[in-house]
């Protein structure tokens, strides 16, 4: 950077950096700008400058962002990051639109994760022969398996597990845990492991398991490898889901106001605190923040049957 302060690409570096590292954002996406300003067609840019408008809620931004990064070419990764901010804000059709895209052909691992938000975080059904297609396509893409990253092995034994192939799901599990321990494999034996284990009591049925597995691992997601800090959101969104399920009011609280922290317009967050407040009886509080859901609706590309402003719209109602 000091040598060349103004070339594009050491500043899209730079200002990925200083958002994933969580050291400056307001600088990182500053950089971003300025990248942008110098290389209009930069792909990575874009990708770096998505991340930070996503990070700090600003979806509106974030998504036109994608858009425009996908009317230049269309990158896969870029096109998860759209389907996702969009999946986000309660709006699923971009999801499907991307499960059948075949120009260019989407990874599988970023498919996966699409249709889990989708069934687990947004409540909509996703039907067996998706799950099957899926684990099919883990099975072929296993062919290479060393050539793989922890993280597709991860989604790949989710896949198994959906699909109801527990066998093939357990030796993933098995080879996640044979991974060297620590920082070697960004805590992949333990941690991550850890989740998938815990994904699968889900799927079983077992919420209690699930939770005491995934919880600690949830604490110290930043500490693992893998993926950015928005594709492992889906692993807290995944857990606040659960935890409320089991009536958690302090853990899902503590883990809405931390999320909340980082991004304001965390809606799943918002929409968290609400419901703790209807459970401890605090319900002009409740109140306030389902009006502040709805407000920030109107602000945000919301769709209108995104769980966190139905909830709110429903309270609303009620009092």
């Amino acid at each position: 950077m000091a040598a060349c302060p103004n070339d594009p690409q050491f500043l899209t570096m730079a200002a990925f950096f200083l958002e994933q590292s969580n050291a400056d954002r307001d600088e990182g996406l500053n950089l971003g700008l300025q990248s942008l300003d110098a290389d209009p067609g930069n792909l990575y840019t874009y990708h770096a400058v998505g991340h930070n408008y996503q990070s700090r809620g600003d979806y509106a931004k974030a998504v036109a962002t994608f858009e425009r990064a996908n009317s230049l070419e269309r990158v896969p990764h870029n096109v998860w990051h759209l389907a996702e901010a969009q999946a986000i804000l309660g709006d699923t059709r971009i999801t499907q639109d991307y499960w059948r895209s075949s120009g260019p052909p989407l990874p599988l691992f970023e498919r996966i994760e699409l249709q889990w938000r989708r069934e687990i975080v947004r409540g909509e059904a996703v039907e067996p022969p998706v799950w099957r297609r899926l684990a099919i396509e883990g099975e072929r893409a296993l062919d290479i398996a060393d050539d793989l990253t922890i993280w597709m092995h991860h989604w790949i034994g989710l896949a198994f597990a959906r699909a109801g192939q527990t066998d093939k799901a357990q030796q993933q599990l098995s080879r996640l845990r044979g991974l060297p321990e620590g920082k070697a494999s960004g805590h992949w034996s333990t941690l991550g492991a850890d989740l998938l284990e815990g994904e699968m009591a889900l799927i079983r049925g077992d919420v209690d398991t699930a939770v005491g597995l995934m919880a600690p691992s949830v604490e110290r997601i930043h500490d693992m490898g893998g993926g950015s800090r928005e594709q492992k959101d889906i692993f807290q969104d995944v857990l606040m889901v659960l935890q409320r399920c089991l009536g958690q009011v302090d853990a899902v609280s503590a883990l809405a106001q931390q999320r909340l922290a980082r991004n304001p317009n965390h809606l799943q967050s918002l929409a968290a605190q609400a419901w703790v407040y209807e459970q401890t009886g605090k319900s002009d509080l409740q109140q306030q923040i389902c009006r502040e859901i709805v407000d920030r609706s109107e602000q945000l590309p919301v769709c209108l049957q995104a769980p966190a402003l139905v909830e709110a719209q429903a309270a609303l109602q009620m009092s």
